[in-house]
């Protein structure tokens, strides 16, 4: 039996490699000092690694990149959800960089004021980090919920470009990471939590094994890819 090549090769794995950049990439995040105290209100001014902010090009780089080589196969299938899916990564990493801009700003003031500052410095930094906690949770949780989970998740889903197994993960793990985001946003329990990483385990599986899918065997092959879906109809109104 022959083996049918896709001709998408190459962009399936950009997207299988953006995804896994993604997922499994240095996360931006605000560490505290070395032996310092955990106490996260302690921590400006402090020692922010000139990397983090390497970390969070990265991820909305990848972000992009994953909808940008999607689209054009994915948008036979239905181009109202593809653009859907483009769209809450776009807004996914425009969310990421305000909180990149708010770890830049407490790199500035940590120069600028040399240590000290007293509490106005202390003040002004806690708000950037919450600033900072706050996109990564209205960002990667909401938007990579809704986004990567339901649509991406639904769009393979319906065209069968991988396993139906695998994109149900997607569809069952997007809903559900978007409400454990609405639970930490309210308070119910931490982001960093370990009922918060439970229940957002099954759209951090959907994610890495589509990465690794796409990058090791790449779409299957089917209508959508070989050409030979039944084009989509629309019957004219009656005058």
């Amino acid at each position: 039996m022959p083996i049918i090549l896709s001709p998408h090769r190459t962009d399936e794995r950009i997207a299988g490699h953006s995804c896994l950049l993604r997922d499994y990439g240095p996360v931006l995040r605000i560490r505290p000092p070395e032996g310092g105290d955990k106490d996260r209100s302690t921590w400006f001014p402090t020692t922010i690694p000139a990397t983090d902010e390497g970390r969070g090009k990265s991820w909305r780089v990848a972000n992009i990149a994953t909808a940008v080589v999607l689209f054009p196969i994915v948008k036979r299938q239905s181009e109202s959800i593809s653009l859907g899916y483009v769209s809450s990564r776009i807004l996914e990493s425009t969310v990421i960089v305000v909180g990149v801009v708010g770890v830049l700003a407490v790199v500035t003031l940590r120069q600028d004021l040399a240590g000290g500052g007293g509490a106005d410095a202390a003040l002004v930094g806690r708000s950037l980090v919450a600033l900072k906690d706050q996109t990564f949770l209205i960002g990667p949780a909401f938007c990579a919920g809704f986004g990567n989970g339901l649509l991406l998740g639904h769009l393979m889903y319906r065209s069968g470009l991988v396993p139906r197994p695998m994109a149900l993960i997607g569809l069952i793990g997007g809903p559900i990471a978007c409400a454990t985001a609405t639970a930490v946003l309210f308070g119910v329990y931490e982001q960093q939590s370990p009922v918060n990483f439970l229940f957002t385990a099954p759209e951090i599986v959907w994610e890495a094994s589509l990465g690794i899918w796409l990058v090791t065997k790449g779409f299957r092959p089917c209508p959508l890819i070989t050409g030979t879906a039944p084009k989509s109809t629309q019957v004219p109104e009656a005058p």
